[in-house]
């Protein structure tokens, strides 16, 4: 066995591979059948395919770079190129077969067709692998994704097209000098130099949460920077903390702390944060509908949360304390961002009369309010994906995976109880029902974690 097919067997030996082919396949169905119904989009579609494969793949690549013991394998420094190569052209011209179907005068000119194809989709791979091999936590540029909803009304599948088919020879020209350009990128011999012991993020560590806590304190280190604790928010946190006359009071505060103290000190970051988030809020707002999944989303991101059940140290809390600290955090993580979200929601509504509508090629979108009924979503979530994190606790892939399958269902549902006219009253939805599932999820949580405070190893592996 040669290294290179020792490294291609990373892409079927490792789990969560076997996960990410499946919505690979899936993307291929849907390139396919929108070229076998001659819709638009299928060539944007196939772009954007290649490279979130091209993120993924190049991905492992890296994560073997920053081994020590990749410089041990003889002759590894090659590697790289040969793996990427391999990949990129067999994945890009196997996929790029289906567009010899492409409607076209001749033979000839599909063939054509099929090539320029291939080789833009080695410029997207190569875009992809880029990315990765340059930012270390890549995984980030995932998030922008949502903004592709919008290029239908932007007309960039059919200018994607007349790309491809109308301007061959400057394509195939483009590919050519990409492809070149990598090659000769990837093949330098100090490549492994770069990222050996290097902390990386690959694919599957944006769930890891060891890792991404390593890479934290990492990116901490190397910019010589402490967080600053707000010394007000210290002292109100301190002053509860010393006042509380018994332990569980005591370790409810401390939890409080631990999870609030630093985030509520870094306006710096709040600030960054609400610069990236409004433009993609306003965004979706012209989008009927697509917006309120606003509603939805903060309850998928507390699988990060911290509940402060699990240490790696012995310290005074006992499982009754750690049950009521983690119900008490669990609370205010729900609290806090129903609020955010309320207030999102309540300034759409203001925004609506006085936002312009954008025409964009003939296509004009008019901004659109967010749905304030679904309010009662982030506490529905909360608690279903807090409960998710603490069972599957050492296995991170899994929680998302199954967060991931409960927010879907909750979607759906959601969508089908508002029926085709967004403005139409919900009639499946009443006051009594929503009591009713809230407080069932939150029966779920605490059942779910005094099970866990109880009966389970509160040992932090």
């Amino acid at each position: 066995m040669t290294i290179l097919e020792a490294n291609l067997k990373h892409l079927y030996q490792r789990i969560g591979c076997w996960f990410l082919g499946l919505g690979f396949l899936g993307g291929i169905a849907g390139i396919v059948g929108t070229v076998l119904h001659s819709r638009n989009g299928a060539f944007e579609g196939f772009l954007i395919w290649m490279y979130i494969f091209g993120l993924f793949t190049a991905s492992m690549q890296v994560e073997i770079l920053t081994k020590p013991f990749s410089f041990c394998l003889p002759g590894h420094n090659r590697i790289p190129r040969k793996f990427l190569f391999t990949v990129c052209l067999s994945a890009s011209f196997f996929i790029s077969a289906v567009f010899l179907l492409y409607p076209a005068p001749n033979l000839a000119t599909a063939a054509l067709t099929g090539i320029s194809t291939a080789l833009a989709g080695t410029i997207f791979y190569w875009l992809g692998a880029w990315v990765v091999f340059s930012f270390a936590n890549w995984v980030s540029t995932l998030a922008f994704f949502s903004l592709f909803s919008f290029s239908q009304h932007l007309n960039i599948p059919i200018i994607v097209e007349n790309i491809i088919v109308n301007h061959i020879p400057s394509v195939i020209a483009a590919g050519f000098l990409v492809n070149f350009l990598a090659y000769l990128h990837w093949g330098k011999s100090d490549i492994a130099k770069k990222y050996c012991g290097k902390l990386r993020l690959s694919g599957f560590d944006a769930w890891n949460k060891q890792k991404l806590h390593a890479y934290t304190q990492s990116r901490m280190a190397e910019k010589k920077s402490v967080p600053e604790m707000s010394p007000a928010i210290e002292a109100f946190f301190i002053k509860r903390i010393t006042n509380a006359d018994q332990t569980l009071g005591r370790y409810i505060w401390g939890g409080l702390y631990t999870t609030f103290a630093i985030m509520l000190s870094s306006p710096k970051k709040w600030l960054v944060n609400l610069f990236i988030a409004i433009p993609v809020w306003l965004a979706l707002g012209y989008l009927p509908g697509s917006g309120n999944i606003i509603f939805v989303l903060p309850g998928i991101m507390l699988i990060h949360a911290y509940l402060p059940v699990y240490s790696s140290l012995l310290i005074v809390g006992g499982r009754r304390e750690r049950f009521w600290s983690a119900l008490s955090v669990a609370l205010a993580d729900t609290l806090l961002i129903t609020v955010l979200v309320l207030v999102f929601a309540a300034l759409t509504i203001y925004l609506k009369p006085i936002m312009p509508a954008l025409t964009v090629r003939g296509y004009t979108a008019h901004f659109t309010a967010l749905d304030i009924r679904l309010f009662f979503l982030p506490m529905l979530m909360a608690p279903i994906t807090l409960a998710i994190g603490l069972i599957c606790y050492k296995n991170p892939t899994i929680a998302i995976i199954t967060v991931i399958a409960v927010f879907t269902a909750i979607w759906v549902a959601t969508l089908a109880s508002l029926g085709k006219a967004h403005i139409k009253p919900m009639p499946h939805i009443t006051p009594l029902l929503i009591t009713c599932l809230i407080v069932c999820a939150w029966a779920v949580f605490i059942a779910v974690s005094r099970y866990v405070c109880v009966r389970r190893s509160l040992i932090k592996l």
